[in-house]
């Protein structure tokens, strides 16, 4: 395996105590809303990806990922990955609801970061409202997420 570039960085911060769940990011750490919609654009298709090919990430956080100055997307951590093969269909599309919600809480965290609002933000706080809908079956599947972004 190739060593990564060093022009690549963490694009978040682990969770801290007070936010548990939530990824946290560095004091100055801000991104253009237009870099924040290239990063959920890779992050969808990834996504998407994995899934087509029968596999659930199971650790969607921007701790997870690295970013270049280009925006340019690295995602690790596949810890929790699961082999969806051997699931039934209904199942599969189970956890790609799971991963759909976990999406929505990535981009409501890159949100907290954004150096402005403006059509771009508002569509992205749409789609991460979709995403975190309490009914799985309501939320928008990945490939059609990759479509919409």
């Amino acid at each position: 395996m190739e060593l990564i570039s060093k022009e690549f960085t963490n694009l978040g911060l682990p969770p801290s105590l007070a936010t548990c769940t939530r990824d946290t990011f560095e004091d100055n750490c801000q991104y253009a809303p237009e870099m924040v919609l290239k990063i959920v654009k890779q992050m969808a298709s990834t996504l998407a990806h994995l899934h087509q090919k029968q596999v659930s990430h199971g650790d969607i956080y921007a701790h997870n990922s690295m970013i270049n100055s280009h925006g340019e997307l690295l995602f690790g951590d596949f810890g929790a990955a699961t082999d969806l093969s051997m699931l039934t269909p209904n199942q599969q599309l189970l956890l790609e609801g799971i991963e759909v919600r976990a999406l929505g809480y990535f981009i409501d965290d890159l949100l907290t970061v954004v150096t402005e609002q403006n059509d771009i933000t508002k569509m992205l706080a749409d789609i991460a409202q979709e995403c975190l809908g309490l009914k799985s079956d309501k939320r928008p599947r990945l490939s059609e997420l990759v479509s919409r972004l």
